[in-house]
């Protein structure tokens, strides 16, 4: 069985877009509306922004995808958000209106990094893959890519009722930084904790 972590590319904006919202099944739609997997599949495809396949890393075994990290640093973000937010705009074009509340709060809540960050947006592995290390594997790799970029820390927010995911975090030397403001959306609110590890 060959493992390897490989940078995605647009080809793969499907199954990119469904593990992406494996990391946030019901928060993701809450802030991109019902049709979040097709938005994420069509942002996917795009250069140069937060949702893109340049900041999409998939864990192949055999070839097959099982995992997938999004993340990005500090200077990419700010070099990126208003390309992001065009992005955002085009792609649920007038869906954008309905969702602009919850948009502008996810934007105001989450993502928050400053120099030397490492931002992991989303996280996943297939449910039928978890419990097997392969959360560990992408992890391993995405912080050893921090690392020799010089990075300083890994930053992430995580959903406050993910027990499972905040003990695998904890476990990996990750601390909570903050407890961020309640998102409200029309389907429920969300909490989330930022959490650090210094590498």
């Amino acid at each position: 069985m060959k493992n390897s972590l490989i940078l995605a590319t647009p080809e793969r904006s499907r199954e990119g877009a469904e593990l992406a919202l494996l990391a946030g099944e019901k928060l993701i739609p809450a802030i991109f509306g019902p049709n979040a997997l097709a938005f994420w599949e069509k942002a996917f495809r795009h250069r140069k922004c937060g949702f893109s396949y340049e900041h999409s890393w998939f864990l192949d075994i055999d070839g097959k995808p099982l995992a997938i990290a999004v993340g990005y640093d500090y200077q990419t973000q700010k070099k990126e958000g208003l390309r992001t937010f065009l992005i955002i705009l085009k792609c649920l074009k007038w869906k954008f209106i309905k969702q602009r509340k919850e948009l502008q709060q996810s934007g105001e809540i989450m993502a928050k990094t400053r120099p030397g960050d490492y931002y992991v947006s989303n996280l996943a592995v297939y449910p039928e893959y978890r419990g097997q290390g392969y959360g560990t594997m992408i992890m391993d790799s995405v912080e050893n890519m921090a690392r020799e970029a010089g990075l300083l820390r890994i930053v992430l927010d995580a959903e406050v009722v993910k027990e499972r995911a905040l003990q695998f975090y904890k476990r990996r030397g990750y601390e909570i930084e903050e407890t961020l403001p309640i998102l409200m959306t029309k389907e429920g609110d969300f909490g989330l904790y930022r959490m650090v590890k210094v590498l």
